[in-house]
């Protein structure tokens, strides 16, 4: 998916994570078009898409 710009966990809220991930959630085609787009933003747990 080309560069990813990697947000550090630790640097958000834990409410601000969830709510990006809820948000990327809603929009994604499928389960894997979430897990890249996840990924790409570095939010992916090294599990999956983890909580929120």
């Amino acid at each position: 998916m080309g560069d990813q710009f990697p947000i550090a966990h630790e640097a958000l809220p834990e409410a601000a994570f969830a709510h990006v991930r809820r948000v990327v959630a809603a929009r994604a085609a499928d389960a894997e078009d979430c897990r890249r787009l996840l990924d790409s933003l570095g939010l992916l747990d090294a599990g999956g898409p983890g909580p929120g």
